[in-house]
């Protein structure tokens, strides 16, 4: 990926996860707000992917056709737009945007955490790569793929 906006995305993505933002000391005393700044980093950082999904949310709107739904903003348009009290519905803009944000997060951080430790695991089981590969080229044989070695 060259994409200079993915690129920063994933990088303010990886910055959030590595943040142990349940256990700051604000959230545990909350008085330490006023004194301590540690989880403004993390707001400030959460901002540009935020600000990101903004845009695609205006993109979505203006090229929105109720007839052909491309993706789940265009969904949650839709339900956004047939919400008979606005006012009291929890279909808003903004929990359209924390929603794609925690979609966003959860797919790839917990995808390349989960490749990470299997990774990890594999390099410190020799005998788990066997049997790892061991089920990877018996799944590509029924593919009929000839895998060189």
């Amino acid at each position: 990926y060259d994409d200079p906006t993915f690129l920063r995305i994933m990088k303010d993505f990886d910055e959030i996860a590595a943040t142990n933002f349940i256990n700051m000391p604000e959230n545990v005393f909350p008085f330490l707000r006023h004194i301590l700044n540690s989880g403004d980093k993390l707001i400030k950082t959460a901002e540009r992917p935020h600000d990101y999904i903004r845009a695609e949310v205006r993109q979505h709107r203006e090229t929105f056709d109720q007839n052909d739904i491309r993706d789940y903003i265009d969904s949650f348009l839709l339900e956004m737009m047939g919400t008979q009290d606005q006012n009291n519905s929890s279909f808003t803009e903004e929990q359209l945007v924390q929603t794609v944000f925690d979609l966003f997060i959860g797919g790839t951080e917990s995808t390349a955490t989960g490749m990470r430790w299997a990774i990890l695991l594999m390099a410190e089981n020799p005998d788990i790569q066997r049997k790892g590969r061991g089920s990877y080229l018996y799944i590509l044989s029924f593919y009929n793929i000839i895998l060189s070695l």
